[in-house]
């Protein structure tokens, strides 16, 4: 039986983008105003952002979509399996597991950069309310596979420049290649992390997948 699913990956972006808005206009006046800068305030409340943009997309979105799709059968009692035993899930949860520590370690790079706190998570925030719906359309675009081997190249790079910024790497042939070299440290690694929160949607290829794949084997069992 095929089945056509709904554009998760859409929704999954979207509710992204609605969580960050608040914070984002939070950090605005906060960076406007050039109030004193606290970065685990600011590391907590981004975090929080994010845990909300799933909480809005797992518990809300999704289920609404799957009542929608099962003709009021309970599509709930085999997630936890497929959850569990389906490699591709299991794929998709570490790929979101290593985005988020990347996003972490780029985090962190800034802040070693000495780039303003406020501004750290302001591009990001910001940045990942922009790229997230975007490449959640670009996912039915171009093919999810095609979007996280982007992702992935593009993440890698981010990696290594921040690193050799830092003085982490003893070389800087990837800052180079992009001229962040010849600007100021705590600028280059805020341009690193625009690009990579803008440019890369590991993430949410990762939520779209698991998405797609309780939809698809959840109405299968039910219409079998």
């Amino acid at each position: 039986m095929k089945t056509t699913m709904p554009l998760f990956g859409f929704s999954a972006g979207i509710a992204t983008a609605f969580a960050y808005l608040p914070h984002i206009l939070f950090l605005s006046v906060i960076a406007v105003s050039q109030s004193k800068n606290i970065a685990l305030f600011f590391l907590m409340f981004t975090v929080g952002a994010r845990i909300l943009g799933d909480w809005i997309f797992w518990s809300q979105m999704f289920p609404s979509r799957m009542d929608s799709r099962s003709g009021g059968k309970d599509w709930r009692l085999s997630i936890k399996n497929i959850l569990l035993s389906n490699p591709n899930s299991i794929r998709a949860t570490f790929d979101i597991i290593v985005d988020f520590g990347i996003d972490a370690l780029l985090v962190f790079m800034a802040l070693k950069a000495s780039a303003p706190p406020v501004w750290i998570f302001l591009v990001f925030s910001a940045c990942q309310a922009i790229g997230a719906p975007l490449n959640g359309m670009m996912i039915y675009v171009f093919s999810k596979k095609n979007i996280r081997l982007f992702s992935m190249v593009v993440t890698a790079l981010a990696v290594f420049a921040a690193l050799e910024i830092n003085g982490v790497l003893p070389n800087s042939v990837h800052a180079d290649m992009f001229g962040l070299s010849n600007i100021e440290k705590s600028l280059a690694v805020l341009l690193i992390i625009g690009a990579k929160c803008l440019f890369t949607g590991i993430t949410v290829i990762g939520k779209t997948s698991i998405a797609e794949i309780i939809g698809k084997e959840t109405i299968s069992e039910l219409v079998t």
